[in-house]
Formats: structure tokens, C-alpha cells, sequence
């Protein structure tokens, strides 16, 4: 007995139907589902990979998108610090300063700290130490 095949369909068209679905038409993860099904004839299992290549495919154009806005963002505020440093005007070279330091997250510190150390933070007065001194 001959096994029927599938007629094959190219991938990329199908993901671009299913990031245009989702993104533009805003389908659901099971109306999507149940678009691929109704359409291709693709079973639940193939559908969800095919959803999960297109979500990939999206956020990598996300992140080449937003490194380049950006890289935008930040030589448009170095142009007006320029200006503004030009004209002496320091107290907006400050603050461009500082929203490039938030664009570049240079004021985000990240602190680890050992969960079996103990920090004692003295709100008033000496600390325990220094007071055993």
C-alpha cells in the first residue's frame, strides 16, 4: 500500500503568514493553530514549531532594529550635548548626560550578594561593630 504524501509547502511564506497574522491581525497562539491546520492541514505539533520559528525570526529583527535605533538615539543626544556644550549651557550638558548614561544603562549597578552574609544596615547610631570598638 502507497503511502499518500503531502503536498509541501515552502517554510518562509508560512512564517511570514504567521508573523503577518500575528502581529498585524493580532491571532492568537490558537487561532493560529487552528489557521495552520484549516490551511496547510499541519497537525498541532508542526504548527507550534512553525509559531515558534516565527517568534524567533521576530525577535531577531527586534533586536537588529533596536540596536539601531539605539545607536540613533544615542549620536542625536551626543550632537545636542555638543550644541549645548558649545553654548555653555552645562546644566543641559548635564542632563543629556544623564540620559545617556540611562540609554547606555551606566547607572543600573547590579550588586550580587551571598545569601549567608550578614548585612547589618545601621539606621541610627553606630553599628554593632563599631560599637565593640
Amino acid at each position: 500500500m502507497e503511502k499518500k504524501r503531502r503536498k509541501g509547502y515552502e517554510k518562509q511564506p508560512i512564517l511570514n503568514e504567521i508573523i503577518d497574522l500575528r502581529y498585524n491581525k493580532s491571532y492568537s497562539t490558537q487561532s493560529l493553530l487552528k489557521h495552520l491546520l484549516e490551511k496547510y492541514g499541519y497537525k498541532q505539533a508542526r504548527s507550534y514549531e512553525l509559531i515558534r520559528e516565527a517568534k524567533a525570526q521576530i525577535a531577531t529583527a527586534y533586536d537588529e532594529t533596536t540596536l539601531d535605533v539605539l545607536k540613533e538615539a544615542i549620536s542625536s543626544l551626543e550632537s545636542l550635548q555638543e550644541e549645548a556644550r558649545k553654548e555653555k549651557d552645562y546644566k543641559l550638558v548635564f542632563n543629556i548626560q544623564q540620559e545617556l548614561n540611562k540609554i547606555q544603562q551606566l547607572h543600573i549597578q547590579k550588586l550580587e550578594i551571598d545569601a549567608n552574609m550578614n548585612i547589618e544596615v545601621p539606621l541610627f547610631g553606630p553599628t554593632k561593630k563599631e560599637k565593640d570598638e
